[in-house]
Order: C-alpha cells, then structure tokens, then sequence
C-alpha cells in the first residue's frame, strides 16, 4: 500500500490530519439523498508520461477492480457501488457497475444506499486507484514493469530488483509537484523485522515498518 500510494492517486485522498481532502478531484458533490457522488477532476490530472488523466480511466479502473480482470482479492469494499456485489459474483457485467463518466473531466457514482463512509473509502480502498488502461493493454502482465509502468502518483517506477529494492522517482507531472520535497524514495523488502530494527537503527533505513515484539518496550 505504501507503494501504491506513491505511484498512484486517487480521487481522493487523506492529509496529514487524516481529514479527507482532493486528490485527482478538485471537487465534488452529494446528492440529497446520499446515493450519488459526482467528483469534477482537476485540469491538470496527467499520467506519468504526460497524457491526460481522465473520468474514463476511472470508470475502466474500478470495473477492473470489481471485475475479473485485475486478478486477486476482488474489492468487496467498494461493492456498496449500485450493482457491485452482482458484479464481483459475476451476475452482472462490469459495465453494470454504477460508475460513469458524463464528461472527461466528470465522474459519477450511484450507491445502492447511503454511505457517509465512502469518501473514506476511497482515499483508503487501494482497488479505487486508477491504473492506465493503454499500458495493461499492450504490455498484459508485464505492465507493472519498470518502462512500461504509467502512474499518476507524486512519483513514478524508476528501478525494480525483486527481493532487494524498488526505487521511484520524482514525477514532473504530478499536479503538485512542487511540493513534493524528495527526488527518490527507495523500498527495501525485508523480510526478518529483527534485520530490518537492526537497519534502521544503523541508519540505513530512514523509517522502518515491522518491529519484533519483543522490542516494542526499546521503541
């Protein structure tokens, strides 16, 4: 998740307060009765190569997601969209899912009931970030690969070794780029948390994720 939330962004997401704030939406809006949600992107949404970001990615996003394209655990979260749950069980099409785009610069959900969670559900359910439907097109399974992996997060998929690092750069497209204050980030895969406490505390890893229990008293 940590990852995914560098390289991707969705519509919307959480701030440093954990109050919900725009991601690729610059706004949006609720009916009076709860059930749709119509988000209006930003001008200057781009991908990592510089084409346009728009409601249509969306839309193929999240019928992917619910669908049986994207592989793994399907997104029982987000199946409070009208008709998910027939979609992840396959009675429906993915293109039945309550989920259109109106407009390249609009996107609208219908619920099948009122949920003031799912704003949050949004900014947290990984399986609502958007993903580049030209490059699972064209390079199938190896989309995700360094070269062919187009994101739209603060930054992009610079250099992947499996099973020693991944390292992502800055992303010159992202709407805020301005702000983002570092040129890398590197992730190790470690799989001994007692190895990965030992690394950070050597300074060699500048924020650590997993800490043996029994050094939770030292932390």
């Amino acid at each position: 998740s940590n990852i995914l939330r560098d390289l991707f962004e969705g519509l919307v997401t959480s701030g440093p307060d954990g109050r919900i704030i725009p991601g690729v939406a610059e706004s949006w809006s609720i009916s009076d009765d709860g059930k749709i949600y119509t988000f209006k992107l930003r001008s200057d949404a781009r991908w990592s190569n510089g084409e346009p970001l728009t409601a249509e990615d969306f839309v193929y996003s999240l019928r992917r997601a619910l669908g049986t394209e994207a592989g793994g655990d399907v997104a029982a979260n987000i199946a409070i969209i009208k008709n998910g749950i027939e979609v992840i069980a396959k009675q429906l099409p993915a293109t039945d899912l309550g989920v259109e785009a109106p407009d390249p610069t609009t996107v609208r959900f219908t619920l099948n009931n009122p949920a003031p969670y799912f704003l949050a559900l949004l900014a947290s359910d990984n399986k609502a970030l958007p993903v580049p439907r030209a490059a699972i097109e064209k390079y199938g399974p190896d989309w995700i690969k360094p070269g062919h992996l187009v994101s739209n997060g603060a930054f992009a998929l610079a250099e992947w070794k499996p099973g020693e690092q991944l390292t992502l750069s800055r992303n010159p497209y992202f709407h805020d780029a301005a702000s983002v204050k570092l040129d890398k980030v590197i992730f190790y895969p470690i799989a001994d948390a007692a190895e990965e406490l030992k690394r950070f505390k050597a300074h060699e890893l500048e924020t650590t994720f997993e800490v043996p229990q029994e050094q939770v008293k030292w932390i």
